[in-house]
C-alpha cells in the first residue's frame, strides 16, 4: 500500500496506479460527461479526484483545467492552466499536480512553439518550475522511484530520443529511450516506468513496443509487444495489470483494451471499450479504470467529453465469511453494510437498491442501500416511511416502488400485512394508491407496462389475487394458478413469470408459471427441477436465473436456468453461501445475489455480495 501511495503519479495518457493485486474486470459503464469535450489533453490524480487539463477543443486548444470526483460523480472547475496547451503530460508528483512540455499555440497555428517549461500547481494557482532540458509534446510522463520520468515524444517534427528525470529541484538526464515515439501512453506500478505503444511521427506508423524504465537502475530495457499497435492511446496499471485502452491509426479508432500481466509477462484481451476514442486520458482510481474525453474520427476531428469505467475485483476473493465453495465462479464482492434478509430490491440504472428486511437483531428496517454495480461500492438512500419485512420491489417508469410486507408492532415484526405502496421520487418517498391485497413474501415485476403483484400471504392465508397498477389505478386480474407464497418473479418485458414458492410452511413447490397482462390469462410452463421457496430470480442474457432458497428445512445455494429457446430448466454454478429470501439481480453481464439468511429462519442474515458472469 506504501509503494502505491509514494507512486500516485500521471501522464498525458495515464494516472495513478494502486499496489499489485490480482484483479478481475469488470464492464464498462457510463459517467457524467465532462463539461468541455477535448482530445490530446494531460490528466493527473489527487485522492478520488481525476484532473484533466488543457487539450483541444474541435480546432481550438483550451487551457481550462477541469477535475472529477469519482466518489461524488461530479465534475467541477480548477484553475485554468497559465498558457494554452495541447499536447502536454501532466503528474502528481508528491502530492501535487504538475504540467509539463506540449504545444503552444500561436495565431491560427496550433503548435507554433514546442514548450519545455514545467508547472505546479499549489495553493489553487499556478507556480512555474525550472524547465525540462529538452522540449516535447506528445511525449509521455509517469513517476516512480520518487523521480518524475518524461520521455517520447517530438519537436520541430522530429522525435525526441532523450529522457528527462526530475527529482524535485533539478532535471537530469536519464538513458536514451530505447525506442523514440511519439504519440505514446505511460504508466507506473511505483517501481518502474512503462512506454506503452505509439507512434513514428505519423499514424500510419503505429508500433507495439513497451518499454521499462527502472529509476533504481536507470536502465531502460524492452517486453513483450502489445497485441495490437496503436498509437494515441491510454495506459495505467490496476493491480497486476498493465492496462491499454484506445487508440487510432491512419483510418480508425479503437475502443480496444489490452492487459499485460505484469508478473506473468503476458498479454490478454479485456471488455472493448463503449466508445472507441483516442487521445484520451485514462486513470486508475482505487481498483477502477478510467477513460475520459477524447476523439471518435482519426485525426484531430470531433473531440468528446464521454466518460467510462471499468470496475475491477479481487481475483477468486474469498474474503467475506462464510464463502462456502472456494472454487465457485461466483465472485465475492463489497460486502453489504447491513446484514439482513426477507429484503425488497429493485435495479436502477447500475444500482442495486436493497429495501427493509430483517436484520441481525431480529428485528424489521426502514433501511435503504444502494449497491454500484459499476464501482463496487454502497451507499445510504433515504429510509422508508415505515419498517418492513418481507415486501417486494420494481422499478416502474422510473421510480422505485415498494409494495406490501409486514408492518411491525412493538417486538412483532410481522404484525401488520401491509397493503400500502410508496415510490421513491426526488429524493423522497410518496405513498401511491393501495393495492387491492394486502399482501407479504409476495412477487412483482413490470410487464407490458403493467405493474403486477402476485402470490404471498396475508393473515396466514395465501392470497390468490394478481394486483395490476397502470400507473394511477389497481385493477384485479385472474387469479395465480398455484396460490403460494416465498415466490419470486421476472419479466421479459411481456409476460410476468411467477417461479417456486410454498403452499404451506415446508411444502415447497416447483411451480412455473406465466402471466400475459395483454390476454389477462395465466399459462403453466416446466417447473423448476428442485422445488424450492424463498428463493430469488433475475432475467440475463435473455435467460432466466431461479438463485437459492430453501428447501423443506434446508437453504440451497441451488441455480438453474430456464432457455426459452430450448423451453427446458438446466443447472448453473451454485452459488458460494446457500442462502434464502435473498436480492437477486442482474446488471450488465453478472447476476448478483445479495444479503439473505444463511439458516433457516430469520436469524442469520448476511450482508454477502456475489456475482456470477456466465
Amino acid at each position: 500500500v506504501v509503494a502505491g501511495l509514494l507512486a500516485s503519479h500521471s501522464s498525458n495518457k495515464t494516472v495513478r496506479t494502486q499496489p499489485a493485486a490480482a484483479l478481475d474486470p469488470g464492464q464498462w459503464a457510463s459517467l457524467p460527461t465532462a463539461p468541455t469535450p477535448r482530445q490530446e489533453l494531460a490528466s493527473a490524480v489527487t485522492g478520488n479526484t481525476i484532473w484533466v487539463l488543457g487539450g483541444l477543443n474541435a480546432s481550438q486548444a483550451t487551457p481550462k483545467v477541469e477535475k472529477y470526483d469519482t466518489t461524488a460523480k461530479t465534475w467541477s472547475a480548477g484553475p485554468d492552466l497559465p498558457l494554452t496547451l495541447h499536447h502536454e503530460m501532466a503528474v502528481t508528483f508528491k502530492g501535487e499536480v504538475m504540467v509539463v512540455g506540449g504545444w503552444v499555440p500561436q495565431g491560427g497555428v496550433l503548435n507554433a512553439t514546442t514548450s519545455n517549461r514545467a508547472f505546479v500547481l499549489r495553493n489553487g494557482a499556478w507556480v512555474e518550475l525550472p524547465p525540462m532540458k529538452h522540449a516535447r509534446a506528445a511525449g509521455a510522463a509517469a513517476v516512480a522511484g520518487d523521480k518524475l520520468v518524461v520521455f517520447g515524444g517530438q519537436a520541430g517534427g522530429k522525435l525526441v530520443p532523450e529522457t528527462d528525470v526530475w527529482d524535485g529541484k533539478s532535471w537530469i538526464d536519464g538513458p536514451a529511450f530505447p525506442r523514440p515515439r511519439d504519440h505514446l501512453a505511460a504508466a507506473s506500478d511505483g517501481k518502474a516506468v512503462y512506454a506503452v505503444g505509439g507512434r513514428i511521427l505519423s499514424a500510419d506508423e503505429n508500433r507495439p513496443f513497451v518499454d521499462r524504465y527502472d529509476p533504481s537502475a536507470n536502465k531502460w530495457s524492452t517486453l513483450p509487444d502489445l497485441p495490437t499497435a496503436r498509437g494515441d492511446l491510454g495506459a495505467s496499471v490496476v493491480g497486476n495489470r498493465l492496462v491499454a485502452v484506445g487508440g487510432e491509426n491512419a483510418t480508425s479508432v479503437f475502443n480496444t483494451v489490452e492487459s499485460f500481466d505484469l508478473t506473468k509477462q503476458t498479454w490478454s484481451s479485456l471488455p472493448q471499450m463503449l466508445t472507441p476514442r483516442h487521445g484520451l486520458v485514462v486513470a486508475t482510481v482505487g481498483t477502477s479504470v478510467f477513460a475520459v474525453d477524447g476523439a471518435q474520427i482519426p485525426s484531430h476531428g470531433v473531440s468528446t467529453g464521454i466518460a467510462e469505467v471499468l470496475p475491477f475485483a479481487p481475483a477468486g476473493s474469498t474474503a467475506s465469511a462464510g464463502n462456502g465453495n472456494s472454487t465457485s465462479p461466483w465472485r465475492v464482492l463489497h460486502e453489504a453494510p447491513t446484514a439482513r434478509q426477507e429484503v425488497a430490491s429493485a435495479v436502477d440504472g447500475s444500482t442495486i437498491w436493497l429495501l427493509g428486511g430483517i436484520t441481525d437483531t431480529s428485528t424489521s428496517t426502514t433501511k435503504v442501500e444502494g449497491y454500484d454495480a459499476t464501482l463496487d461500492d454502497w451507499k445510504a438512500g433515504p429510509d422508508l416511511p415505515t419498517a418492513l419485512t418481507g415486501a417486494t420491489a420494481v422499478v416502474y417508469h422510473g421510480d422505485v416502488i415498494v409494495l406490501g410486507g409486514w408492518e411491525p408492532e412493538g417486538s412483532n415484526v410481522r404484525a401488520i400485512a401491509s397493503n400500502r405502496v410508496f415510490a421513491l421520487r426526488n429524493g423522497q418517498w410518496v405513498e401511491l394508491a393501495p393495492m387491492p391485497s394486502a399482501r407479504s413474501l409476495a412477487a412483482a415485476a413490470v410487464a407490458g407496462d403493467r405493474l403486477i403483484v402476485v402470490g404471498g400471504q396475508a393473515n396466514d392465508q395465501l392470497v390468490g389475487e394478481t394486483d395490476i397498477f397502470d400507473g394511477s389505478t389497481w385493477t384485479r386480474g385472474p387469479a395465480i394458478p398455484t396460490l403460494r407464497d416465498g415466490v419470486t418473479a421476472v419479466s421479459d418485458g411481456t409476460f410476468l413469470y411467477a417461479i417456486g414458492g410454498r403452499t404451506t410452511p415446508g411444502q415447497d413447490v416447483a411451480a412455473f408459471e406465466r402471466f400475459d397482462p395483454g390476454a389477462a390469462k395465466w399459462t403453466k410452463g416446466p417447473p423448476l427441477p428442485s422445488a424450492r421457496s424463498s428463493l430469488g430470480a433475475a432475467m440475463l442474457n435473455g435467460k432466466i436465473y431461479a438463485v437459492g432458497g430453501l428447501a423443506g428445512s434446508n437453504v440451497v445455494g441451488t441455480v438453474e436456468i430456464f432457455d426459452f429457446t430450448s423451453g427446458a430448466w438446466g443447472p448453473a454454478p451454485a452459488m458460494r453461501t446457500p442462502r434464502h429470501d435473498l436480492a437477486v439481480q442482474s446488471v450488465g453481464p453478472l447476476l448478483y445475489a445479495i444479503d439473505g439468511g444463511k439458516v433457516p429462519g430469520t436469524t442469520g442474515p448476511t450482508k454477502l455480495d456475489e456475482a456470477l458472469q456466465p
